[in-house]
């Protein structure tokens, strides 16, 4: 559903009047616009590493240059501003292969946390050497860094999870990723904000009550699988 049709099915959940668009929009039909767009926001901010947030991003290195800003232009295509919609980088999802080699010779990057990736990286001669990166890290300004840093140009790829995307406009709907059959859980939590709005309790509830139906099946289907640990030895 876009959002026109996410607002509209609002208004008939509610007994509220529909409009016919989103745009200029006034008094109660606007009000159900931006609370359908704001249960999507929340939903999201609910779950930033769910499935449908996560995105790929692919990178060419440059020799000698260890560092690399998620707003720097090897980041887009066309190069412009960098990943605009860049939320958090995922952290054990990158690998690197040799450009000139092919995809053929490609291998996991091992993830370093920040502060021993500095301490071990970020010392001594070790700062000046370059060659076949074997590790990376995210600094605490979120550029992607390569330990050591790259000899010769080598392409990484990984993912990143995506900030919450806004709807604005009629024809706008929530992302691709996100199935279809979850769209509702944008009405019943819009329908809470309209409750709460209008103190109407039964409408509140009966949004929550199927919120937390809709957001049971979100965990199931869209968060990673819990798994069991190995042995505490």
């Amino acid at each position: 559903m876009n959002l026109l049709l996410l607002a509209q099915t609002l208004a008939e959940e509610t007994g509220a009047t529909p409009g016919l668009t989103v745009t200029n929009a006034t008094g109660e039909w606007k009000r159900l616009i931006n609370w359908c767009s704001r249960a999507w926001i929340d939903i999201q901010r609910e779950f930033p590493e769910a499935e449908w947030m996560r995105n790929n991003v692919a990178f060419d290195t440059i020799a000698n240059q260890g560092e690399y800003p998620y707003s720097t232009t090897i980041f887009s295509t066309p190069a412009t501003t960098g990943l605009a919609d860049f939320g958090k980088w995922r952290q054990k999802s990158f690998r690197l292969y040799l450009k000139s080699a092919g995809v053929g010779t490609e291998w996991l990057l091992g993830y370093k946390d920040y502060n021993a990736f500095r301490d071990f990286y970020l010392l001594s001669s070790r700062k000046l050497t370059a060659a076949r990166p074997c590790e990376i890290t995210i600094s605490p300004s979120k550029s992607l860094m390569l330990g050591l840093m790259p000899n010769d140009v080598y392409t990484v790829s990984g993912e990143y999870y995506t900030i919450p995307q806004n709807l604005i406009l009629d024809a706008d709907a929530p992302s691709v990723k996100f199935p279809e059959d979850l769209h509702y859980a944008i009405v019943y939590r819009a329908m809470m904000k309209y409750g709460a709005f209008e103190s109407a309790t039964e409408v509140y509830s009966e949004g929550e009550n199927e919120l937390n139906r809709m957001l049971n099946k979100i965990r199931m289907d869209q968060l990673p699988k819990m798994t069991r640990g190995g042995a505490l030895i």
